[in-house]
């Protein structure tokens, strides 16, 4: 099972992750390679982040609520 076969819940938490990670590398110069990888994976996954499924999984969950 691959990482795109569990929960659509985690990508965000992933984009999010391999956004800071990307920050700490910048920060401390190293890494290039990474950070070139993790902002394609990133620009490659950023839509996921208004995919309504993800939005209504979490309101049937009862762990989102709208104002």
């Amino acid at each position: 099972m691959g990482f795109f076969d569990r929960d659509p819940l985690l990508m965000n938490d992933v984009l999010l992750s391999t956004l800071a990670s990307i920050f700490a590398l910048k920060r401390w110069g190293i890494g290039e390679d990474q950070i070139d990888r993790g902002l394609l994976f990133i620009e490659s996954n950023i839509t996921s982040i208004n995919d309504e499924k993800q939005h209504h999984e979490c309101r049937s969950q009862g762990t989102w609520k709208q104002s």
